[in-house]
């Protein structure tokens, strides 16, 4: 079974699924960044495409993109079965969403394979509806509301920008001050510097939203999003200069603000970190979007 690594190139063929994605995990833009890290490949199966790549303990594992319009799932998992048992691991697919579980429950009855079910909720996305997360009003949004108006009060010449190219050097730099205030082990997938500056590399601004903030002329924060399905934006590489109360938010609100017509807003995971589940609940979601991941094994082929 051949596949093709993730290359610049690589996009045509996952242009069909730009807007079909269940977490921005498994978008071009994120296998694009993180593939020194990860070592993404693919292999065009006709109305899907499967990526392979390293887990963080170093086994491959797979993704499907487009499951809900596969046809012929069993024969796709039947043939990624075979391939993994030839090379002596188990088939982990991973980033199923949980209207897809029942897709792959009845795909593995049909081949006699058992299924595995695995959930971490620290990797679940935190979805908010994109009017409640842009509000302010009422007693509810007392949190968002106090941080937002002491970032105006005491950044009285805060602003907001759309970035263009002049501005990368302004990017790195609040990315260099973020990392002189967290050690390198906290960045849980490995380096976020060295992925956001390979997501740059493919930066296309019809599909790619990156925004900045100043005081004057000093950059304050960044943030990235993208449009990952018809309802959903979702935002990654998001970063402070400096720890100051109602930055982030203020940024990202302001970001929200010029996609109102897209019902959700997805703020990504928490990783287990107290600090980022605190700000991330406290922002209202209005509900967590978990990834599943399921170990097929032992059915009839196995012995083959």
């Amino acid at each position: 079974m051949i596949f093709h690594q993730i290359s610049s190139e690589s996009e045509g063929k996952l242009e069909a699924f730009r807007h079909s994605n269940s977490f921005a995990d498994t978008t071009f833009s994120m296998f694009y960044a993180w593939n020194e890290r990860f070592h993404y490949t693919y292999r065009n199966f006709g109305n899907s495409i499967a990526v392979l790549g390293k887990d963080t303990d170093g086994l491959q594992c797979c993704m499907l993109i487009g499951v809900r319009n596969i046809t012929n799932l069993p024969d796709i998992l039947l043939e990624l079965y075979r391939y993994f048992y030839s090379i002596k691991q188990p088939l982990v697919i991973k980033y199923i969403s949980e209207d897809e579980l029942p897709i792959y429950s009845d795909a593995a009855k049909r081949l006699n394979l058992n299924t595995t079910l695995y959930c971490d909720d620290k990797y679940s996305d935190y979805i908010y509806e994109t009017e409640e997360f842009i509000s302010m009003k009422g007693n509810r949004n007392k949190t968002k509301r106090g941080g937002y108006n002491y970032l105006e009060r005491y950044y009285p010449g805060i602003r907001y920008v759309s970035y263009n190219p002049q501005r990368y050097n302004d990017l790195m730099k609040i990315f260099d001050n973020w990392c002189s205030i967290h050690k390198c082990e906290q960045c849980y997938y490995g380096c976020e510097c060295r992925a956001f500056e390979r997501l740059m590399e493919i930066y296309n601004d019809k599909f790619h939203k990156i925004r900045v903030s100043y005081d004057g002329n000093q950059p304050l924060s960044f943030a990235v999003c993208e449009q990952i399905n018809e309802n959903t934006m979702s935002y990654y590489f998001q970063k402070n200069a400096k720890r100051i109360r109602g930055l982030t938010y203020w940024l990202n609100r302001h970001m929200a603000l010029e996609h109102e017509n897209i019902k959700y807003v997805n703020l990504g995971e928490d990783m287990g970190i107290e600090g980022l589940k605190m700000d991330k609940t406290n922002l209202h979601p209005c509900r967590k979007n978990h990834k599943y991941q399921i170990l097929l094994s032992d059915g009839a082929y196995e012995n083959e």
